[in-house]
């Protein structure tokens, strides 16, 4: 009611109306949101003699599927420090640097080359992945009192975000929850209406924890559904030769001119999908507190759509500079439809003998494709199945918190498609996948070993716009190894980070642009036939004096073979300079500074919207370029708010913007406003 009278208030002033803008009202209404709940009391607190609060962040706690699965008795706290609070658009997550187009929704993928997680054959659509829930990050909660969160987040240049969270305990063995996580972003550049989309984000997700008395079973579930719509600029046309200045035209925003977008009733874009169910659960039949026999059991369900639509092809056009040397079978439109679903099992044995955990089990994997495209062998073809099977095991032994070593590994064990036409282009390729881990008080040491399939959309894929198919033995498998030290000494907020890694890539599958010129993009993959090796020291800490703090991570990278398949920067450093302090008696926690990220000129893969993938290209460099952030993170009682300032030096130094990829500019000046509120009641 409050909010309702706040907005009637403010609606009626006309002079205030026609001062304020829309951007302005929104964050004036929810200044005043977060006062209010900020300053409410909590209906269903429980106070003692000295006022003090019994439910809280410290009542509230979580944990994972790795610790049921680890037999972890310990949950996790909630993590309620300013640190990166302003940090909203998934570009570095879990500190891991992402590329992106430049908005928040694009697609995305790692600066630095990740293996991929699943072996065996998957779809391959993965670069909007990064915005997907996880069933293995799932939070499952333990509340002794209702928990709600909730995160706002509103940005000058369109972009905006809305998270919420709500989860309680039915009893203290069952627990339930949901979220709902919404975003958009409207477009940099070619702007044709006010509020023109070029993102659209929706994620629900429910989630529920069981267990029984003294835990001898317990059960973990969760669904998450997530679309994501994007429409495709394919890029900024640049104005070559224009003074001189080959990038010219680059930084000119709602102005410039992109090689696809148009209205978006008939513009390029791409839309994924996905439904998931994933289901955990374990049963101990021994007695109570005797762990050394469980049988687990894991399922999933998984389907993904994967879909592109180009209404706007015209041969006589720009379009058939940007999508010549392909297929015209339709010279009106282009489209593609992958659907991809999977249903996996996993059974087997665990437990704890002393200081040792166990695990082994047994996976199988049925799951099927189809494609459809204007292509006519496409039209009406039935799906392709594929069966297959994995076993693997895991051990690790635990002495305290001082020393502790594990090995996991998992391998196919067999392999079959159905009678198809495609079934000639899948094979086994023999994946596996070997991991071992030490830790010693402040020494880690991590090994890898995997070799795994090409996807399925790498195998095969015939439409307008790409026309390729390998046989069995066409392509093989891509094998890595990598090793890493690391040591981490913290204390308080204070900490130092210095570690080694090793990395090498045989084999590696990836998309290449077969054909030279700047428009020319009949991209396909291509399989390195060596392999690629490289060193990343890394260094990060953490100090202060008094109030004053200074933070850093910088990634150094050498790589030793001529084989270059994965571009990266030689060197990628995150200063941050920030003072955080206490106001109105510790009432209120400041935290404000600023912030930089700087990385070596390289040539950073390119985009092909037709393909949803990046691809490796060596013509063109995106330079270094101080991006620069202004941050106020502020700490009220449950609400966490911040305030931004991002690319800070935009339009004032002589290199005016800076690219996130090739032909795709990095956000402009903008200034963002987010809010995150937590509730125990």
């Amino acid at each position: 009611m409050t909010i309702i009278i706040f907005g009637y208030s403010t609606l009626r002033s006309k002079f205030a109306f026609r001062i304020l803008t829309t951007f302005r009202l929104r964050i004036l209404q929810l200044l005043f949101l977060v006062y209010w709940l900020g300053s409410f009391p909590l209906f269903a607190q429980i106070v003692d003699d000295t006022t003090r609060e019994v439910y809280g962040r410290h009542s509230t706690r979580y944990f994972l599927q790795e610790d049921v699965y680890g037999n972890n008795p310990e949950t996790r706290k909630l993590d309620t420090s300013l640190h990166y609070q302003h940090y909203y658009n998934y570009q570095y997550q879990k500190g891991v640097p992402h590329q992106y187009l430049g908005n928040l929704g694009t697609a995305m993928k790692p600066i630095y080359y990740k293996a991929p997680e699943e072996i065996g054959y998957r779809l391959g659509f993965e670069a909007f992945h990064p915005y997907l829930n996880k069933a293995q990050n799932q939070r499952y909660f333990d509340t002794k009192s209702p928990y709600t969160e909730l995160r706002y987040v509103q940005g000058s240049t369109g972009e905006q975000r809305l998270f919420l969270l709500f989860s309680r305990n039915v009893n203290k063995y069952w627990n339930l929850g949901a979220s709902y996580n919404r975003f958009t972003s409207t477009k940099q550049f070619a702007v044709v209406a006010n509020r023109d989309f070029q993102t659209d984000h929706h994620q629900i997700n429910a989630f529920t924890s069981v267990k029984t008395k003294q835990d001898k079973y317990k059960l973990l579930l969760n669904f998450n559904y997530m679309q994501h719509w994007v429409y495709e600029s394919g890029g900024i046309k640049t104005r070559p030769n224009e003074g001189g200045v080959v990038d010219s035209g680059l930084y000119l925003y709602k102005y410039a001119s992109v090689r696809l977008f148009r209205s978006n009733v008939d513009a390029a874009r791409n839309y994924y999908k996905t439904t998931q169910l994933h289901l955990y659960h374990q049963f101990n039949p021994l007695d109570s507190g005797n762990r050394a026999l469980q049988f687990f059991h894991e399922a999933d369900w998984r389907k993904e759509n994967q879909y592109f639509r180009d209404n706007n092809m015209r041969t006589d056009s720009a379009y058939a500079t940007y999508y010549r040397e392909v297929n015209f079978n339709d010279s009106l439109k282009s489209f593609y439809q992958f659907r991809y679903e999977l249903l996996q099992n996993k059974l087997g044995l665990k437990g704890d003998l002393g200081r040792f955990f166990y695990a082994v089990y047994y996976k199988t994997r049925t799951y099927s494709l189809a494609d459809t495209s204007q292509d006519p062998t496409t039209a009406g073809k039935s799906k392709l199945w594929f069966n297959d099977a994995f076993a693997g095991g895991d051990l690790a032994y635990r002495f305290r918190d001082d020393f502790q070593i594990s090995l996991s590994g998992q391998g196919l064990v067999s392999f079959k498609t159905t009678r198809h036409s495609d079934a000639l282009y899948y094979k086994s390729h023999g994946d596996y996948q070997l991991n071992a881990a030490l830790r010693y008080k402040k020494l880690s040491a991590e090994f890898g070993q995997s070799r795994i399939s090409p996807s399925m959309m790498q195998t095969r894929m015939v439409y307008n716009l790409a026309n390729w198919a390998f046989l069995k033995d066409s392509l093989k498998a891509t094998e890595s190894q990598n090793a890493a030290l690391t040591y981490l000494h913290s204390h308080g907020n204070r900490y130092f980070k210095l570690g080694l890694a090793y990395q090498r890539i045989d084999h590696l599958v990836y998309f290449k642009r077969m054909l030279n010129g700047p428009d020319s993009l009949k991209i396909r993959p291509t399989q390195d036939k060596s392999y690629m090796d490289y060193v990343q020291p890394t260094l990060g800490f953490r100090t202060n004096w008094r109030w004053l703090y200074f933070e850093n991570e910088l990634i150094l990278t050498h790589v030793f073979t001529d084989s270059e398949v994965v571009h990266m920067p030689r060197w990628f450093a995150m200063p941050k300079l920030f003072f955080q302090y206490y106001l109105f008696k510790k009432a209120t926690q400041v935290q404000t500074g600023v912030e930089m990220f700087l990385k070596a000129n390289y040539y950073a893969d390119d985009y092909a919207p037709q393909l949803n993938q990046y691809y490796w290209q060596n013509s063109y460099v995106v330079k270094t370029f101080p991006i620069t952030h202004v941050f106020l993170n502020l700490q009220v009682s449950r609400a966490t708010i911040f305030l931004k300032v991002t690319n800070v030096f935009g339009g004032q130094l002589e290199q005016t913007g800076y690219l996130e990829t090739p032909y795709y500019a990095g956000m402009k000046r903008s200034f963002q406003f987010g809010v995150m509120w937590r509730a125990f009641d």
